[in-house]
């Protein structure tokens, strides 16, 4: 996602008298080629392309990685310190920092909180997490290097050595393991930050307050979040748990690599294109500690009763529901989080270009439909076009 969009966005739900100033008629000229000029040059610039260990980089979010680098080095260098006190700042800084990182247990909450899309949050979620290790690392080398005495010998800076090698395990790209199990790498990923939490608390001095409030504060905004997660849920979804129907594209799935899931709600849901929502059932023992995304297929301009999903079985869950439907159709019990996601306003758009490779197209299914609608006097859109990329015409 673009980042000037996300903060027009924010503006709009936190600061509205300042984009009212900049939609000023006086002003929004001047604004308008700003924003032209930033989005040219800026945000449509690529620093880095997309490869396979590393995602694209825009001019734009260079500029702001730097501003958040410079702003952390001020903290630790104004005014100079020596070193033991540049090692000192860098540890507090290192804890501030750690906030952003503990926001909530779900991703996809945090980012529709946040008004960011998914991606974005991850970037934002990776660049602080490297930061907090560095801030982290060189704390304990400063430490380590000012004592004469082997610094083994004091519990405190054992736990702080375990918090260390935590936070190195949690800043290795996931992509390094890309052939492990999702669930699995989700889950480890979630255990070693708790982990990091409990044995900086205990290497944390006890004797004043100061040091570990950070650790309160990221401990209060984390069970905040995942209690307001939870109580939306259940006003959304009603009860924790609903009724899924499995189903294959033809009568078992020795013949078929597609997936239907049909979601009977407890409470129909509103559901824009483009949303998803975090699935778990309990279609083999291990599931019940698996939580998979998967895009919404269905659409209607009122609340659903149903929600359909198409999966394409991998690994982990998704294999898992290969095997339950193997002898035929059959029904499972499951509880859903959601929808997230930042939709497009469909109702803005006039001539519109969509674009998938593969099986992605199925994500695109609910905007045909809106679309679709549109077309027949409900819209703005007057003509759309699909580009559809395919490997294999006979697999399609």
């Amino acid at each position: 996602m673009i980042v000037l969009p996300s903060i027009r966005i924010a503006l709009e739900n936190y600061c509205p008298l300042i984009l009212k100033f900049v939609r000023n008629k006086y002003n929004s000229r001047l604004f308008t080629r700003i924003s032209t000029w930033g989005r040219k040059h800026l945000a449509y610039r690529h620093f880095l392309r997309q490869h396979r260990y590393v995602d694209s980089w825009s001019r734009l979010h260079v500029l702001f990685l730097t501003v958040y680098i410079v702003a952390n080095l001020a903290c630790i260098l104004v005014p100079l310190p020596d070193v033991k006190g540049a090692g000192l700042r860098a540890g507090t800084l290192s804890l501030i920092n750690m906030i952003v990182l503990y926001l909530g247990p779900c991703f996809s909450f945090a980012a529709d909180t946040l008004r960011m899309s998914l991606r974005m949050y991850r970037r934002v979620h990776a660049c602080v997490g490297v930061t907090v290790f560095i801030l982290g690392a060189f704390h304990a080398i400063v430490a380590v290097t000012s004592r004469k005495a082997f610094w083994l010998n004091e519990p405190k800076y054992i736990w702080a050595f375990i918090a260390i090698i935590g936070l190195l395990l949690l800043v290795l790209p996931l992509c390094l393991f890309s052939q492990a199990l999702y669930e699995v790498v989700l889950f480890s990923h979630q255990a070693i930050s708790l982990v990091v939490i409990f044995f900086t608390w205990r290497h944390l001095p006890s004797i004043t307050i100061f040091p570990r409030l950070y650790l309160y504060i990221i401990l209060g905004i984390f069970l905040t979040s995942f209690i307001l997660q939870s109580i939306i849920n259940i006003l959304k979804n009603g009860m924790l748990y609903l009724k899924a129907r499995f189903s294959g594209s033809s009568g078992t799935m020795k013949n078929s690599d597609i997936i239907r899931i049909t979601l009977y709600l407890r409470k129909p849901m509103k559901v824009k294109p483009g949303q998803y929502l975090n699935l778990r059932t309990l279609s083999s023992p291990l599931s019940l500690f698996q939580r998979h995304p998967f895009a919404i297929t269905s659409w209607s301009n009122s609340p659903q009763p149903e929600l359909e999903l198409i999966v394409k079985p991998r690994q982990g869950l998704t294999k898992s529901f290969k095997e339950l439907i193997k002898y035929g159709d059959t029904t499972s019990i499951a509880s859903i989080s959601g929808p997230y996601g930042q939709s497009v306003p469909q109702d803005q758009l006039v001539n519109v270009l969509l674009a998938a490779t593969g099986n992605g197209i199925i994500a695109l299914i609910p905007f045909f439909a809106g679309l679709g609608q549109k077309e027949h006097g409900y819209g703005p859109c007057r003509r759309w076009h699909l580009v559809w990329q395919i490997d294999d015409l006979g697999k399609t």
